[in-house]
């Protein structure tokens, strides 16, 4: 699951992108690039991390509980966060 993550965060990340080159093929100012295409984007990459840096953390914290239901609970609870 926290590869799929990664992935989503690593296409937002490359989304962005695209949408700054786009606006500089069309000849608009740097400020007009962010402003009309790459703003939204970028929010949309920070959001991507965010999910994916809170996933992580948690799965690495709920691996190292020693209650295998405990356990067995957190990591669908991760992997429901996930989707």
């Amino acid at each position: 699951m926290n590869l799929i993550l990664v992935n989503f965060a690593c296409v937002s990340v490359k989304n962005m992108g695209l949408k700054i080159l786009q606006g500089i093929k069309e000849g608009l100012s740097e400020k007009q690039v962010w402003d009309t295409y790459a703003g939204l984007a970028l929010v949309d990459a920070g959001i991507a991390h965010s999910i994916v840096t809170i996933n992580s953390f948690f799965v690495k914290e709920s691996q190292s509980v020693k209650c295998p239901k405990l356990k067995a609970v957190l990591t669908k609870l991760c992997l429901l966060y996930g989707l």
